[in-house]
């Protein structure tokens, strides 16, 4: 999941663990 969210760019805030949303 953390890796889709990189690649879409929405994970630019929590890009290290993705658990914004």
């Amino acid at each position: 999941n953390v890796g889709r969210l990189r690649i879409v760019g929405l994970d630019f805030e929590s890009e290290d663990d993705g658990s914004e949303d």
